[in-house]
């Protein structure tokens, strides 16, 4: 599977529709439980991507990886269903992120 021209670990998880998403490089992929592609996806930023978390309404997260010098991380929320995305927003630091992510 692609992962652009980065290398660097990744993240997965198992999703309640019983799919397994996986981000590596800067590409997502929804895989069946028999490990076959559903959907690719290329990641709306040339980055190495992370992090991934499953929201409660089953929705996608996941965040590029920056180094020093490099601009604020990108966080993409996609559909689970279809990698499209619902948001990318870029946030100047961590704790922003997460004020973003908690409902009020």
């Amino acid at each position: 599977m692609p992962c652009g021209e980065h290398v660097w670990c990744g993240a997965i998880a198992a999703h309640q529709n019983g799919d397994i998403y996986k981000v590596n490089g800067c590409y997502l992929h929804r895989l069946s439980p028999n490990c076959n592609v559903v959907i690719e996806k290329r990641l709306p930023v040339d980055q190495a991507y992370n992090g991934l978390l499953i929201l409660s309404d089953g929705s996608i997260v996941t965040k590029d990886l920056r180094l020093a010098g490099q601009g604020p991380s990108t966080v993409t929320r996609l559909d689970p269903n279809t990698l499209e995305l619902f948001w990318v927003p870029r946030l100047p630091c961590q704790k922003a992120l997460w004020a973003a992510l908690l409902p009020t």
